[in-house]
């Protein structure tokens, strides 16, 4: 069985590009016909996102995992639905996905109610229905993969279980519009180019339980100084995403305006342009070569997936910490050089949904072996 875990990122990307090529083809195939349902019979997945841009991409990027697996065809509904900006001010996929085109009375699957989903056999349970509809914000793979009948369609499709496929599947299938491409791409040349860059995401506002206190941001300054590597010191910058613009002025401070760097003046992401300007963060981030992010929060979850195995570290701040005890079965990463910071694992994303409330129904030791 093909196992990517194993594979350098350019062996995976050549096991999966072919995959997802075959998968575009007969998607943008089954869009473009008229008759489609005489000449291909599909069936269909409907993925209706929540939550922020991060949320919504995990859940979106799930779904075509799922639909790969199943042979479905993804429909994206309601992606601007609660949100400040249309799929299309963001993305441009290489697969139509806004054009709802699924027939027949749909079997929704809410992601807050788990039992009917992941326990007992779904693919069986859906076989024939023609249009199934998911509605949430969780990367809901992990907790399919434990079901047998899903785990050997997945292995047979993709290969053994590898978090990282939600990186390979988010670049293949949703590359950023070429205006946000472009704006990414020049700030790199002028920004980066000939640093060793240190990515951080701090999220400080209130708005995220508490927000942060003096000893918070002294352990964002601990942890980025411990991890630069020794030969890297002389040609350090910082790249900050923030979420207020007191950040920025409290970062500044800290690491001095010669040394650290933003994208453009801050924005609050309540219009288009202020959701495009998180998205090139988010890229940012990712483009860095060390990231030091914060606990439990999917912007900083993704960042680190994007960033295709690039050292990636949470800091030991007091909100979202709860979510990475040691001893909780939801446990997804291990202690680091020092108590200020710890590394996360190649799959943050899975960080606390992976437990369901029939486990005799799913697979303990597929589930131990999505947490190593």
């Amino acid at each position: 069985m093909v196992d990517t875990k194993q594979m350098s990122v350019d062996a995976a990307l050549a096991h999966y590009t072919p995959i997802f090529q075959e998968y575009t083809e007969y998607h943008n195939a089954v869009m473009n016909d008229r008759d489609r349902e005489r000449n291909f019979h599909p069936q269909y997945v409907i993925i209706s996102p929540i939550a922020a841009l991060s949320n919504r991409m995990r859940f979106l990027v799930a779904g075509v995992i799922y639909a790969i697996v199943t042979r479905r065809i993804v429909i994206l509904s309601g992606f601007g639905a609660g949100y400040q900006a249309q799929f299309s001010d963001l993305f441009a996929p290489v697969i139509q996905v806004e054009r709802n085109v699924a027939t027949g009375s749909a079997y929704n699957v809410v992601l807050e109610q788990y039992e009917d989903m992941f326990c007992g056999d779904h693919l069986q349970h859906v076989k024939s229905i023609q249009t199934v509809r998911f509605h949430g914000y969780d990367f809901f793979v992990p907790e399919l993969y434990l079901q047998p009948s899903f785990r050997q369609a997945y292995q047979a499709k993709l290969g053994r279980w590898d978090g990282e496929v939600f990186a390979y599947v988010y670049k293949h299938f949703f590359p950023y519009k070429l205006q946000l491409q472009s704006q990414i791409d020049e700030y790199v040349r002028s920004q980066f180019a000939g640093h060793y860059m240190v990515g951080m995401h701090i999220r400080s506002g209130g708005d995220f339980q508490e927000g942060m206190n003096e000893q918070d941001w002294s352990n964002y300054k601990l942890c980025a100084d411990a991890l630069i590597p020794p030969e890297e010191r002389h040609r350090v910058r910082f790249f900050a995403a923030v979420d207020t613009q007191a950040a920025r002025d409290k970062a500044t401070s800290i690491w001095g305006d010669q040394n650290i760097v933003f994208f453009k003046n801050f924005l609050i992401s309540d219009t288009p342009l202020g959701c495009q300007q998180a998205a090139i963060d988010q890229a940012l981030v990712a483009l860095c070569d060390l990231l030091v992010v914060t606990p439990a929060s999917s912007f900083s979850e993704t960042s680190a997936l994007l960033s295709y195995r690039k050292p990636a570290f949470f800091t030991n701040i007091r909100h979202g910490l709860y979510w990475y005890n040691k001893d909780s079965p939801y446990w997804v990463g291990e202690a680091c050089r020092t108590p200020q910071h710890m590394q996360m694992s190649q799959e943050p994303i899975l960080k606390h949904r992976l437990q369901v409330s029939c486990q005799k129904d799913c697979d303990p030791v597929v589930l131990h072996e999505l947490l190593d």
